[in-house]
This record gives C-alpha cells, sequence and structure tokens, in this order.
C-alpha cells in the first residue's frame, strides 16, 4: 500500500510538471501563429491603453486574443506593467503590443490611481496622434468589435458604463461613505455606480479627465479613481460637458452585479446588449463563472483542455487508488473471518 502510495504521488509531481510544459508548447505556437497579426496603420490611430501589475499570462490573455478575434485595424496597444514577469513581456510584444516598464516604487500607491498618471504623461508626450482613446482593465474584460465605429462622426466625447447597481451596494458606496461622509455618502447612494474600468473617448477629453483625476488625487489621496468619478458626477456635476454613458443596452456593458439571467449570449458565445446586439467591451465577465468559463473556451481552448486533461487524470488515480483500498479492507476483512 506504501508503495503504491508513493508512486501515485510522483505520478501526480509527474503530470503537473508535463501539464506546465504543455501549457509553455501552446504559448509558444499560439504567438508563432497570432505574432502576424498587427494593430497598426499608418493613418491617425485609436489607442487601448492599460496597466497590468503581478498578474498571470493566462488571467489576460482572452483580452489578448480577443483583440485578435475583433480584428481592430488602425490600434495601437499600450500596456504599462509593473512586477510581471520577462516571459509576459515578451509574449506581450509578440502580439504587436507597445509594452512601457514602470520603473518607480509602488509604495502606499493605489495602483488605479497611478494609471492615470502614466496615461496623463504617455497622452502629453502623444498629443495629437490619436484620435480615440480607451482605457481598460484587461484582466476581465474582452472586446467583441470595435467600439469607436460608433462615434467616428463625433467630435468630442467621454464615456463611461453603468453597473447594474446603486452606489450603496457596491464597494464605492462604502469609499465615499467613508472619504466625503454620511450626508453626501446618503444623498446619491441609490445612484447607478459609475465603472472606471473602462472608459473611452477622444483624446482631448481622456486627457483632460486624466488631469483632472490627477488633480484630485493630491487632495484625497485615499480615494480610488472609481469613487472620484462618482463623486465628480454627482456631487459637483462637472466631470464633463461631453460625458456619453452605456447601460445595459448600449456597447459597453459592465455585468459583474447583472444577474446571471439577464446576460444573454448567442450561439458563438458573443455577449449580447438588451437589445441583442453584440456589446462591443464587455466587462467583469468573470464574475460569472460559467461565463468566464465559456469565454475561455472561445478565445483560449488550450487551457480548458490541458485542465480537463489533468483534472480527468488526476480523478482517475483518485478512483484507482479508492479502489485499490476498498479491495485491500476487502482481502484483509475475508482473512481475518477466515
Amino acid at each position: 500500500m506504501k508503495n503504491f502510495i508513493i508512486l501515485f504521488i510522483l505520478l501526480q509531481f509527474v503530470i503537473c510538471n508535463k501539464s506546465k510544459i504543455n501549457l509553455n508548447i501552446d504559448f509558444k505556437r499560439m504567438n508563432e501563429t497570432d505574432r502576424k497579426t498587427t494593430f497598426n496603420s499608418s493613418n491617425k490611430k485609436n489607442l487601448i491603453i492599460s496597466i497590468l501589475f503581478r498578474f498571470k499570462w493566462k488571467k489576460i490573455l482572452p483580452f489578448i486574443k480577443s483583440l485578435i478575434k475583433a480584428n481592430l485595424q488602425n490600434y495601437d496597444i499600450v500596456i504599462f506593467v509593473k512586477e510581471v514577469k520577462a516571459s509576459i513581456i515578451h509574449n506581450l510584444k509578440s502580439f504587436g503590443i507597445v509594452v512601457h516598464e514602470i520603473l518607480e516604487k509602488f509604495e502606499n500607491i493605489i495602483v488605479y490611481n497611478y494609471r492615470w498618471k502614466v496615461y496623463y504623461d504617455f497622452l502629453k508626450n502623444n498629443r495629437g496622434k490619436y484620435k480615440f482613446v480607451v482605457s481598460m482593465d484587461i484582466k476581465d474584460s474582452i472586446i467583441q468589435k470595435d467600439i469607436f465605429t460608433l462615434y467616428k462622426n463625433k467630435e468630442q466625447f467621454l464615456g463611461f458604463s453603468y453597473e447594474d447597481a446603486p452606489l450603496k451596494k457596491g464597494f464605492t458606496g462604502k469609499r465615499i461613505l467613508d472619504i466625503f461622509g454620511k450626508e453626501l455618502y446618503e444623498k446619491i447612494m441609490n445612484e447607478k455606480i459609475i465603472n472606471a474600468g473602462i472608459v473611452w473617448g477622444t483624446e482631448n477629453e481622456i486627457f483632460k479627465f486624466s488631469q483632472i483625476l490627477l488633480e484630485k488625487f493630491l487632495i484625497y489621496p485615499q480615494a480610488d479613481d472609481q469613487c472620484i468619478v462618482n463623486y465628480l458626477y454627482y456631487h459637483e456635476k462637472n466631470l464633463s460637458d461631453h460625458i456619453i454613458f452605456s447601460d445595459k443596452d448600449g456597447p459597453v456593458i459592465t455585468i459583474g452585479f447583472t444577474q446571471r439571467d439577464h446576460i444573454i449570449l448567442d450561439s458563438e458565445v458573443n455577449i449580447l446588449n438588451s437589445e441583442n446586439q453584440i456589446a462591443s467591451i464587455v466587462h467583469q465577465y468573470d464574475r460569472h463563472k460559467d461565463i468566464q468559463l465559456k469565454i475561455k473556451a472561445k478565445y483560449c481552448p488550450e487551457f480548458v483542455y490541458s485542465n480537463n486533461h489533468f483534472l480527468n487524470t488526476i480523478y482517475f488515480f483518485i478512483f484507482l487508488e479508492m479502489i485499490t483500498i476498498i479491495f485491500s479492507i476487502k482481502i484483509y476483512l475475508f482473512q481475518k473471518i477466515k
């Protein structure tokens, strides 16, 4: 019995390492296949900008693969990274993504706020290069189609998505209560949460927005960007003269608080808005486990196969060990009775 258990542990170790090797091979093959895809063009470009801090590759791969599937044209993808593996930086670059490593130390810094500093600096150094810009949380978002085709004739605007919940239900409401006090909280607690994870608009409006946030962070250093956005819009009412919103029927849907039976998927696992149109951007898809699995299966089937193959192998050996134990007990009892 001891020998069998030792053999079982050794087999698990070998299988686990083999699974990791297979994943690395899949990454290499995938990069070689997809590296030909480019997001650049000769005309004035659009920009997707984001920040990564201590994220694993497979956490952001659905977003990367969704870019390819959406076949975006005339885009730059710029990602700022901090404390990520060199292999992730290499993989990002192999997909044609521009990577900037952050060298400053992150001490007492809210990452969600710091991103607006690097965005501000980047846009300041590239004024006039981009027509439209979208700032994105990429760990829990996918792009299903080009959002800016909807706004190609719009001069100046700044876009946000609502969450399907009031401020009192989310963490943002608690932040507002702690930072701005009970009076303001009670005044706006039933208003919809404005999400700051996806912000899109014309280059000039995004630049001005980043500048406003940086000024507010100096006054309220404990507030995150989403807290400030809701404070600005619902209290100061001076966020922008050109603000637009996307609700559950718009091009950007934030589905973290949305009831599962209200989320619609078509036969090709495109997530639809309430108008049964394919949403351009889907945010917080990972808050619903079945949707997360469907997204992974669509964009990263190699993960699903590898994980299922590994789990099935483990289950097999557990089952085999249980059969062996039962058989051994039966032999022991039979010998004892005899």
